[in-house]
């Protein structure tokens, strides 16, 4: 039987200097083991790291199918009693400590947390989230579905394996489908840790940053618009629906006109496609019902 507590897992891909920052953030103590999944990263940018309860995974280029396959690989391999993920190019605030110390035997199968965005090259803080106020106006919705990312919640394994929780394979928004199964089935088990444990680093050399608008990219961007409003649909928040047009403004405003009239061509030639896929998360949680 295994003594971890937790298991922290990093996907990693050509960032050594990064990732060695968001490992030097993790807590160096007995309970916890941390798993590198290196998503075949080019031979000088391997994972060279020296501590004693971090193990590497290294995937070749085969075996390379994006973080979310990474996340997918680190999950099976993992021990601890909870399980948090992080991203190479970010870091946990002192408050990571307090966190596992608090909720270590919690009777709950999720704990969120806040984080801070990190700006001007890790020098300043630009917000904090959740503040208390954005909280209380609706608890389950701003805790559970507002943030689909898989890095503000410390989740139980056993929880993970009993309903089998996976992230989608894709090109993008690959923690999506991961975030909406946690909320989902766990309905009134999880608690909410208020001070900001995440430190969301935001510069060009981001791995978010680095991701290109291709054709792929952006079929799979709008499936998950038309995903996500029907699941919101499905757990009663569609007052929280977004429409599509919004997308294709944050795109015209984000990246330049030639990129929303690109946009434009890839939904509209493979509109049939998107329509098609509209509904599979909510055919997966009807088929999965608790």
């Amino acid at each position: 039987m295994s003594t971890y507590l937790y298991s922290f897992i990093i996907p990693h891909k050509n960032s050594p200097s990064l990732l060695q920052r968001c490992i030097s953030s993790i807590p160096d103590r007995d309970d916890i083991e941390i798993i590198v999944v290196d998503d075949n990263s080019d031979d000088n940018s391997k994972p060279n790291v020296e501590r004693n309860n971090v193990s590497i995974i290294c995937l070749d280029a085969l075996n390379s199918q994006g973080a979310g396959h990474a996340r997918n690989v680190g999950l099976s391999h993992a021990k601890g009693k909870w399980v948090l993920f992080i991203d190479a190019d970010d870091a946990y605030s002192p408050h990571i400590a307090d966190l596992l110390d608090k909720y270590k035997n919690a009777d709950v199968d999720v704990v969120y947390f806040g984080h801070a965005k990190i700006i001007d090259k890790g020098k300043k803080i630009a917000n904090v989230w959740p503040t208390p106020e954005e909280l209380d106006k609706d608890p389950q919705y701003v805790s559970k579905y507002f943030r689909k990312v898989p890095w503000n919640k410390m989740v139980k394994r056993e929880f993970i394996e009993q309903h089998q929780i996976h992230f989608e394979e894709c090109p993008v928004g690959n923690d999506i489908f991961y975030s909406y199964q946690v909320g989902y089935y766990s309905g009134d088990s999880f608690e909410f840790y208020l001070k900001p444990v995440y430190h969301y680093y935001v510069n060009d050399g981001s791995i978010i940053h680095k991701k290109k608008n291709t054709e792929q990219f952006y079929v799979t961007v709008f499936k998950h618009e038309y995903q996500c409003n029907e699941f919101k649909k499905l757990i009663g928040y569609k007052r929280y629906n977004r429409s599509i047009l919004v997308k294709f403004v944050s795109i015209w405003w984000k990246n330049g006109f030639s990129q929303l009239l690109f946009a434009l061509k890839v939904y509209l030639s493979h509109y049939a496609e998107i329509m098609s896929d509209r509904m599979l998360y909510v055919n997966y949680f009807e088929k999965n019902k608790l």
